[in-house]
């Protein structure tokens, strides 16, 4: 009787694991990465849908080599096996379990095997259809397959990751979601491509702009993912249009119709949007950008002599250009066409009335025209209409005019801070003085009329630009590297040189770095300065009228004076309502001696103002917590609220990493020092600092 009642305890105690064992899911596998033969990412994601704990204690793996001991699965969580625990962390901040062994890239059985020896569960994966496959981003495209179905061992249960930690390998966007909810989709097939009826994610730029015989994407309409460089101007004011390349020179357009990015070319950027097609010409309409500060470099012009479907989007030079007929630079309407031919072949270039060629006369001579190649074809088959896109000035080397400058000898070449230097009136020494200056253009014309900018030389050190009624004929763009010549003057405290020429000398330099100053005068006069951390004093000062408007900011223990001149964008914006970083160019307004007062910071646009905080709500950042702090390598993030991102931004205020949130970031990267974690849901913010050891 007893040995009866024992076997029966014994069989309930094994049912009850039967029954457990079966909310165990194999919910992602990462098979084969983007690395270069090491695949050190690869792991596969186990995930508890019940409601009570699982104990997994003796549960070993099929697949891969590991045996758990002494470990519980809480109910509706997720344990991951890594092959490599280092190279995961580093890429998904998230915790894992590291195990032995490497996941086939052809496919194979992976599974789970309980404490007694019975294989519970297994998933025969594939590279090839109906699996995911290569084209949808897997198999070293860049993506994990994730369980979104009903049945773990049906393939069409399975589906390509759609999201990731922002982490770029080899040309590839990393997308899983390890440790944390999936984000496949099992109703989209991956596999269904062109007329928005696919998912093509995980695709390259040359994998997902390929065309039929009429010209037309195969894929238009699909949802695509794609990371490259920006390169160029923004064609659209007021909305998006450039272009954005990859290291192989593949390019693509990015549009936006009425979202004004602030992008600058060698800028990395990853967009999410819909391909579509414009005239023959394939662009990405955005509806989420990425953006990485660091600059990166270029890729080298590829050497063309003619243009078609595959120069489109890609930077190329055609060389020993002269002008076909020099009559069709016309410096009109939005833009104008122009032929040049090397004497065998001829090719159109298009000048596009946002670019500083715009209004320029027309080259003279032989040049080589570096630019950006499009395409304007109406009709099907959509195989003409291609055009080139010089991006500024400098792609036409060289530039040669009949356009002479006053003689030089009238003009001596000085540097910019041999004539700003003052008298103990605030006077210029050098007034009235005619001289040559050079420098690069920060910001625009502060004036419809006349020609009021700033050029700045390789040290910050700047100087006014004025011409009254513009008449030297040059229209400011920021970038530029210009000869004015002309005469020092002065107006309420700020040194100016007043032009009566000026020559461009090359298009598109980059912009000094900003001076951080915890102060306003003389040093700061016509120099690219920043100041950190400021809120407006009187929001009631920012009142968008007159000529321009002063308002007052303070960092806490300095007050400063904030121009928003008329002529910037921001001047028909709404005030900012939290803290901010405010770049600027430094300026002064005292009409009285000894000119010692006045001295203010003109922000170019709105871009200068960049947000250190944004709605942050009390009951929301109360509810979240981090431990430990400080902190050495994990910080673990208790929140009783829905939390959907978190940025990490350094003591400067600059962006350090932003990703979708995980209640364990990996700080182990950072340097030691301060840090601000700003956790985001819809529309509130909380902001916790932390000290990193």
């Amino acid at each position: 009787m007893l040995k009866r009642l024992l076997f029966a305890l014994l069989m309930l105690s094994f049912t009850w694991l039967n029954a457990q064992d079966s909310n165990l899911i194999i919910n992602e596998i990462m098979y084969n990465p983007p690395e270069s033969g090491t695949d050190s990412l690869e792991y596969i994601e186990i995930y508890n849908s019940g409601t009570e704990a699982i104990d997994l204690t003796g549960y070993s793996m099929v697949g891969v080599e590991y045996t758990f001991a002494d470990y519980s699965l809480a109910a509706e969580s997720y344990v991951v096996l890594a092959v490599n625990l280092s190279a995961f962390q580093s890429v998904f901040n998230t915790d894992a379990i590291e195990c032995e062994g490497a996941l086939s890239n052809g496919g194979e059985t992976v599974g789970i095997v309980n404490a007694i020896g019975d294989t519970i569960l297994t998933v025969t994966y594939g590279s090839d259809a109906p699996w995911p496959t290569f084209d949808d981003g897997t198999d070293g495209g860049g993506a994990s397959i994730e369980f979104c179905g009903e049945d773990n061992s049906d393939p069409a249960s399975w589906s390509v990751a759609l999201e990731g930690p922002d982490v770029m390998i080899n040309g590839k966007l990393v997308l899983g979601s390890p440790g944390m909810a999936n984000t496949a989709s099992c109703e989209e097939d991956p596999n269904t491509g062109g007329n928005g009826e696919g998912n093509s994610i995980g695709l390259s730029i040359a994998e997902a702009t390929i065309i039929d015989s009429s010209g037309a994407l195969t894929l238009l309409g699909d949802t695509v993912q794609f990371s490259g460089i920006v390169y160029g101007v923004n064609l659209r004011p007021g909305g998006l249009q450039m272009t954005i390349i990859d290291n192989e020179n593949n390019g693509v357009g990015i549009f936006n119709g009425d979202t004004p990015y602030m992008l600058s070319e060698g800028e990395r950027v990853i967009v999410t949007g819909t391909l579509d097609q414009f005239n023959g010409y394939a662009q990405v309409v955005v509806d989420m950008l990425t953006r990485f500060s660091e600059p990166e470099t270029l890729v080298d012009p590829t050497i063309i002599t003619g243009l078609g479907e595959d120069t489109e989007s890609q930077l190329v030079t055609f060389e020993n250009a002269t002008l076909v007929d020099p009559s069709q630079w016309t410096n009109s309407g939005s833009g104008f066409n122009v032929d040049i031919t090397n004497g065998a072949d001829t090719i159109a270039i298009r000048i596009d009335n946002d670019v500083d060629i715009y209004n320029l006369p027309a080259p003279e001579g032989t040049f080589n025209v570096t630019g950006l190649g499009g395409q304007f074809d109406n009709s099907s088959p959509y195989d003409s209409g291609y055009q080139l896109f010089p991006r500024y000035m400098a792609d036409i080397d060289p530039y040669n005019t009949t356009v002479e400058p006053p003689m030089e000898s009238n003009y001596p070449q000085y540097t910019i801070p041999t004539v700003t230097t003052n008298n103990a009136e605030g006077i210029p020494d050098s007034l009235g003085v005619s001289c040559t200056l050079r420098g690069v253009v920060h910001g625009f014309s502060l004036s419809t009329s006349d020609l009021i900018c700033t050029i700045i030389d390789e040290n910050n050190e700047g100087i006014g630009v004025f011409n009254n009624d513009n008449l030297a004929g040059y229209e400011a763009v920021e970038g530029d590297d210009i000869s004015i010549q002309g005469t020092i003057g002065f107006f309420n405290g700020l040194t100016q040189i007043v032009a009566d020429s000026i020559t461009v000398n090359s298009s598109g330099n980059a912009a000094v770095t900003a001076d951080v100053v915890t102060a306003l005068d003389e040093t700061t006069e016509s120099s690219l300065i920043e100041i950190k951390n400021v809120t407006i004093v009187d929001p009631s000062q920012w009142t968008g009228s007159g000529g321009g408007f002063n308002v007052d900011i303070t960092d806490g223990v300095n007050t400063y004076a904030m121009r928003i001149d008329n002529e910037v964008d921001l001047f028909s914006m709404a005030a900012p309502t939290q803290s901010f970083n405010l770049t600027g160019i430094g300026g002064q307004f005292d009409n009285s001696e000894p000119h010692d007062s006045g001295y203010q910071i003109l922000p170019r646009y709105a871009a200068d103002i960049a947000l250190i905080s944004s709605n942050i709500d009390l009951d929301f950042s109360n509810a979240i917590t981090v431990s430990p702090n400080p902190v050495i390598n994990f910080l673990n993030v208790n929140a009783s609220v829905e939390i959907a991102n978190y940025a990490i931004f350094n003591a400067d205020g600059s962006l350090i990493k932003k990703s979708a949130f995980n209640s364990q970031i990996n700080l182990a990267e950072l340097n030691a020092g301060m840090y601000y974690i700003q956790f985001e849901s819809n529309d509130k913010i909380a902001i916790k600092k932390i000290v990193k050891l």
